[in-house]
């Protein structure tokens, strides 16, 4: 932007010295000419004052096509280099939510497999957190840089802007509840001690009064724990879709660039969560 007002500075600066000059060599022309108007060399400098002023006006003309012309290609530049810094941070935002998708439908996935197994094992009664196993992960977030949201600004997509700005914030919030998740879990194993047998994956355990007390508190957090996780995957997904999918057709159309990445779900869908 600054290139760009220098330039049109310039400008008029060569627009506004070509006029005073013209304006001065003109009157300069009639004082003489009125003056010398009796004499015989009033053709003579007639001429010469004339040219003088057609030359100012000339050299004016010619320094405003080319400083437009160089205004012009000045303008053309920033306006490439500033699609190429949004086309960059159109890659980028997109590239993090899709990463982002992938690892909601991981942890869905996950537990949909736990489920599933339970059921097998004829476990389809028991309380949920008794049937999905912890998660292992990597627990990786990502933080939004608001360069990053600067094309959904300027397009005015306040949808695609909105829904990428919760989709981060709520991975953030899934990534904690099923680090919790896992470690209250992990107290399970400190309270129940005693195992009498294990048949198919699944274990037999004795419990006493007084573990049972113990395991009452946490068995029911572990259950609000993964219900608000299932709850939370039903959203992320929908949300994540809609910016991974979305913002590439977006950003092509407000930009007028096709060469933009589109990212597109995958050919075949995953199956329906179990119960």
């Amino acid at each position: 932007m600054a290139n760009t007002d220098s330039v049109k500075n310039s400008v008029v600066e060569l627009i506004t010295v070509g006029i005073f000059g013209a304006f001065v060599g003109c009157l300069l022309t009639l004082f003489l000419v009125e003056k010398f108007s009796a004499t015989s060399d009033h053709a003579t400098l007639l001429a010469g004052f004339g040219g003088a002023v057609l030359g100012s006006c000339l050299s004016a003309v010619v320094s405003f096509i080319l400083a437009k012309q160089a205004s012009g290609e000045t303008l053309s530049r920033d306006k490439e280099a500033r699609r190429a810094e949004q086309k960059a941070y159109v890659l980028r935002l997109t590239v993090k939510a899709s990463v982002v998708l992938s690892d909601v439908v991981a942890i869905q996935k996950t537990i949909d497999q736990s489920l599933s197994e339970a059921n097998d094992r004829k476990l389809t009664g028991q309380p949920l957190w008794q049937r999905v196993l912890p998660i292992v992960g990597s627990y990786q977030t990502f933080d939004i840089d608001p360069s990053e949201l600067s094309p959904l600004i300027a397009a005015k997509d306040n949808d695609l802007m909105q829904a990428s700005v919760t989709l981060f914030m709520q991975h953030r919030n899934l990534v904690e509840a099923v680090k919790l998740y896992g470690e209250k879990r992990d107290k399970v194993k400190a309270i129940v001690m005693t195992h009498f047998n294990e048949a198919e994956g699944v274990i037999t355990s004795g419990l006493t009064q007084d573990q049972m007390s113990a395991l009452l508190p946490v068995g029911v957090e572990l259950e609000s724990i993964i219900k608000q996780i299932r709850a939370m995957l039903i959203d992320l997904k929908q949300i994540g879709e809609r910016v991974t999918f979305g913002v590439g057709p977006a950003m092509r159309k407000y930009l007028g660039d096709d060469t933009i990445p589109v990212f597109g779900p995958p050919k075949e869908e995953a199956k329906s969560p179990a119960t």
